[in-house]
């Protein structure tokens, strides 16, 4: 009854990053409920971080986790989670949605000026990763076995899920109800020692008269909010 055992353990050098995060709000902005989040990365290691990418992955609860779906929108640099229907047990009718939006990743030689990869994750049926070979793959746009993302809609590839339109019904949507997670980011490149990365996040919730008009109200106020600065 005895068995052998051999462990792989991939061994990597520290990362050596220094992280300055800067978090501040608008006291009267265009679109109420706004955060934006400042993060300076900086390489303090004596060597370049090779194909370095950052991203940020949000737990977007609205109310009751049971009931949510989620979507992306390339174009506004968005991913974000809503309502699957319209009376949650928690906010009750007309629940809000929230959105996580990459607003710059800039500062270093391979600068960046939009998101690379947006998807919402269920991690109840695999999508979510496990260890740090996931997670790389996932922040490269890809599923968490390597594979490439297809739209079943194109039967194209992509590194947005979910990029249709729930209000209007077109394209890839979400099609079940159930606890979301949201991932989006960019894919830098090599960062040289002592360069910054300045990667800036905006969190923002809206409510509509509705589950699915709080997404529209949500999509129209990302175009506001990404132009103030501080």
């Amino acid at each position: 009854g005895y068995r052998d055992s051999v462990q792989i353990i991939r061994i990597t050098p520290p990362l050596r990053a220094e992280i300055h995060l800067y978090a501040w709000a608008k006291s009267n902005p265009i679109c109420a409920d706004v955060i934006n989040y400042e993060w300076k990365i900086i390489n303090k290691n004596v060597s370049d971080w090779t194909d370095f990418s950052t991203a940020i992955w949000s737990d977007i609860d609205i109310g009751s986790a049971t009931n949510d779906k989620g979507g992306v929108d390339s174009t506004k640099n968005l991913a974000y989670g809503y309502n699957g229907t319209n009376n949650d047990p928690q906010y009750g009718l007309a629940p809000p949605a929230v959105g996580v939006i990459i607003k710059e990743a800039t500062g270093h030689l391979n600068s960046q000026y939009k998101s690379d990869y947006a998807s919402v994750l269920k991690c109840g049926v695999g999508d979510c990763p496990r260890d740090s070979l996931e997670v790389y793959r996932v922040m490269h746009g890809l599923r968490t076995d390597g594979s490439d993302i297809i739209n079943p809609i194109t039967n194209t590839v992509t590194r947005y899920r979910y990029s249709g339109d729930p209000v209007g019904g077109s394209g890839w949507n979400d099609s079940t109800q159930g606890d979301r997670y949201v991932f989006i980011g960019s894919m830098i490149g090599d960062v040289q020692s002592l360069d910054t990365v300045d990667f800036k996040t905006i969190s923002i919730i809206k409510k509509g008269s509705s589950n699915l008009a709080s997404v529209t109200d949500l999509k129209h106020c990302v175009d506001f909010v990404i132009s103030v600065n501080n």
